[in-house]
């Protein structure tokens, strides 16, 4: 087991004896809010921090416990209950009496300090990963931020300005020591915490799930119990996928790994044994992965929206500017190891519940003053990052599955989710280098809607000055993003005109229902959804969620998908709603608003695999800006909205002399020489 004791001595050392002291103010604290008789004040403070106290006095006494030796002897069902217990009151079920809950917390403390104390609750949840890993450092800024908030309370001080110094602390308190601590646990060789529990785990026993002091739930168990029955032959194969996909990344983005040493690897708890063998493919390419990063099941989807902007509490210019200095010097000091850092592996699952969020009036908001502050941050953050991590140098790779929340069919789902995910590459780059012949010749290309899709956009191509050496699409194998199976170029904005509409989709783990976007010269000018019966609240939905910091976004990408038997996969399942972006944008044309692909990478040249065609179409007029002036032009956003095949009527190709090429007509491909992509399609067909 990684020694988290040693490894954060430098920071516990300087606080260790105020902890301790600290320990014991918290233990007082609970006793005198344990009867309005011992408190004087309002009952509904009271309870607030007795609450609170017995909640921190449970994480101290788990920090102090927690080691191996605490894992070995105590049962499974023993931490199952005790992992359960600490996240109890964030279970839907619990939540609406939670004093996270915004909502609740509003009800009896009013609108200012309600929200204060939801969002100082809110944060002290974090603590429960701190307790199992050590970082009394960390627990010891809240503490102290709530030992303060109850004394200023006790002398009288019980305004909105005079709770909200102490409750604020921690969030406030920005130093360039916690950024660096940030920065080393993403890209530290020596931070080594996941890799131990990977290590580690038995598949006999499912004890080492509860290590990772985050919420486990009976999604993870089961994960983990599918993956280790999982023949070992499928196992290889697949972390031999995932290795070769991030190796063929470099090659055709046209960037050299041999010079780093470092990748990251995100993965749902529960794979273990397969990051066990994705880190032996990946040793073979001399890649040591230094930032296991796991993911678990959100336990309430609500809750993290209620608390989306709850940093508007501290969010000014001078936190920004702090923010960044810190963040910089942090960088600095650490640049070592992020010029080592070659990028991430993301694996990605989906089945979870639909989502429809409850708008709660409680929660925090920006002003419109913040949320200039929050897009000058992101954007000079973004700089700061591709500053020391550029993007010329890194690449990525990501697949997805289903999890067990999909439903009682889930291993065979899985199965055919795997056999997607490795088809291979040849046969479709093939087929889709006809697509791009035609499209090369295109000046725009028009997509109309059927079925009750209102559809009806007209997208601008780049002007292609060399068609015998350019190109103005690239020709995407099972490379960075797995599966197999589209071709996508940056449009021209000026001349990108029309409406794209979809009717159920979820975009960034939100549902949105009937979808409508407008563009004019490439720029959304009206946007519209059905999720919620007031008009307002449904454009307020879109403006919050979708285009979030900006006022509008530009249309970064444009492809099309041709992975048919992704799409009659997604039907036998009758999961196509709920398919994560990664599989669904290749089932049909699909539109990214945001930045281009290339983002911070637009001057590195990216050649087509089979024709050695240079794609040229890396900048728009947008990111073309970055000449002199990089911070507006990115927007740091790019979601990739699918139309599947279902809705699409017409998906035409226009050229310079003005003649029509149709490339699908009533969701099938038309273009001579694709008609085995419709053989899955109509398969299909007939089973209905």
């Amino acid at each position: 087991m990684f020694d988290l004791e040693a490894y954060y001595s430098p920071e516990n050392s300087k606080i260790d004896y105020a902890y301790r002291q600290l320990s014991q103010v918290i233990e007082e604290i609970a006793r005198e809010t344990s009867s309005p008789e011992a408190f004087s004040g309002d009952d509904h403070y009271r309870e607030y921090f007795h609450t609170l106290a017995e909640y921190f006095t449970s994480l101290i006494a788990l920090e102090r416990q927690v080691s191996e030796l605490y894992y070995r002897e105590t049962s499974f069902d023993a931490l199952y209950r005790a992992n359960h217990e600490f996240f109890r009151d964030l279970l839907p079920s619990e939540y609406t009496n939670s004093y996270c809950n915004p909502a609740f917390a509003v009800d009896r403390f009013g609108m200012e300090i309600g929200r204060l104390l939801a969002t100082f609750s809110s944060e002290c949840r974090r603590l429960i990963f701190s307790a199992h890993h050590h970082e009394r450092f960390v627990m010891y800024e809240y503490l102290e931020a709530f030992c303060e908030g109850y004394r200023t309370y006790c002398e009288g001080k019980r305004s909105d300005s005079e709770l909200r110094a102490p409750f604020t602390k921690p969030a406030r308190t920005l130093s360039v020591e916690k950024s660096r601590i940030s920065v080393r646990k993403r890209f530290d060789p020596t931070y080594k915490l996941f890799h131990s529990i990977v290590e580690e785990c038995c598949s006999s026993d499912k004890s080492y799930l509860f290590r990772y002091g985050v919420y486990i739930s009976d999604n993870e168990i089961r994960t983990a119990e599918f993956i280790d029955q999982l023949p070992q032959s499928r196992i290889v194969e697949l972390a031999k996928l995932i290795a070769n996909a991030y190796q063929t990344g470099f090659a055709i983005d046209n960037k050299n790994l041999s010079d780093k040493s470092t990748v990251c690897l995100s993965y749902p708890i529960g794979y273990e044994r397969i990051v066990q063998q994705i880190a032996i493919e990946f040793e073979a390419l001399q890649l040591q992965i230094v930032n296991l990063s796991p993911t678990g099941t959100v336990i309430n989807r609500q809750y993290l929206y209620d608390h989306r902007f709850s940093n508007a509490l501290v969010l000014d210019r001078a936190y920004a500017e702090k923010a960044l200095a810190c963040t910089s010097t942090a960088y600095e000091l650490e640049k070592a190891n992020l010029s080592a850092y070659s990028g991430i592996v993301l694996i990605e699952t989906f089945g979870e519940p639909t989502f429809q969020p409850v708008e709660q009036p409680a929660s925090l908001r920006y002003s419109e003053e913040q949320q200039e502050i929050y897009q000058d941050l992101t954007s000079r953050r973004s700089q700061l990052y591709y500053t020391y991590i550029p993007a010329s140098e890194t690449s990525f790779a990501m697949i997805a599955f289903p999890s067990p929340e999909i439903g009682e069919r889930y291993e065979e789902m899985f199965n055919d989710i795997y056999a997607v995910n490795t088809l291979e590459s040849d046969k479709y780059l093939q087929l889709q280098e006809k697509l791009i012949t035609i499209l090369d010749q295109a000046v725009s290309v028009e997509v109309k809607g059927t079925n009750g899709n209102r559809t009806d956009i007209t997208v601008a191509m780049q002007e292609l000055h060399n068609p015998n050496s350019n190109s103005n699409f690239i020709n995407c194998g099972a490379d960075v993003n797995i599966p197999v199976g589209e071709v996508f170029t940056s449009p021209q904005l000026a001349g990108t005109n029309g409406v794209l509409h979809i009717g159920q989709t979820y975009l960034n783990s939100l549902e949105y229902i009937d979808l409508q976007l407008t563009f004019r010269d490439g720029y959304i000018v009206t946007y519209d959804c059905n999720n919620f019966n007031d008009p307002n609240a449904n454009r307020k939905y879109i403006e919050e969620n979708l285009l979030f910091p900006h006022q509008t976004l530009p249309l970064g990408e444009f492809a099309i998908g041709t992975n048919t038997l992704a799409y009659t996969i997604a039907h036998k399942y009758s999961i196509l709603p709920i398919l994560p972006i990664l599989i669904i944008e290749k089932m049909g044309p699909h539109f990214a608003i945001g930045d281009t692909c290339f983002v911070h990478a637009e001057d590195v040249p990216v050649y087509n695999p089979l024709t050695k065609k240079e794609m040229v179409a890396r900048d728009n007029t947008k990111s073309i800006g970055r000449k002199t002036d990089k911070a507006s032009a990115y927007t740091n956003r790019h979601t990739d909205i699918t139309l599947p095949y279902e809705s699409i009527g017409l998906l035409t190709a226009v050229t310079r002399e003005g003649n029509r090429i149709d490339l699908m007509r009533n969701g099938r491909f038309v273009l001579p020489g694709l008609e085995e992509l419709n053989e899955p399609l109509d398969r299909l067909t007939l089973h209905k």
